[in-house]
């Protein structure tokens, strides 16, 4: 959840595994993985500001923090993607290959 909506759900596995917002993909890489997280390694973040909630709200939520932000992402509201693995993002549809892969990143 982000801002107030739902951007992604999956079952655990799926999820954890091929997670296909951006915002999920950020809070993922902020998880200390044991024997592969050192001592001292700084954690993913994920760079900026919530937005602010208070008034009309235009297009998608993160796009000030998301690294994939297009001008359509300030102006639709993502839609939600779903095949038993929703995503509410441009650039998510079902059938699409993974954003990962599409990146050229490894999870």
């Amino acid at each position: 959840m982000y801002a107030g909506q739902i951007v992604e759900t999956a079952p655990a596995v799926e999820l954890f595994e091929n997670p296909q917002h951006p915002y999920t993909r950020g809070l993922l890489a902020s998880i200390p993985i044991p024997g592969r997280t050192q001592p001292g390694q700084p954690l993913g973040s994920i760079p900026g500001l919530v937005p602010s909630l208070v008034g009309e709200q235009h297009g998608c939520a993160f796009r000030n923090r998301c690294p994939q932000a297009i001008t359509a992402c300030a102006d639709e509201v993502p839609p939600v993607h779903s095949h038993n693995h929703m995503t509410r993002c441009l650039f998510a549809s079902a059938g699409a290959e993974p954003v990962l892969q599409r990146e050229g990143m490894t999870s």
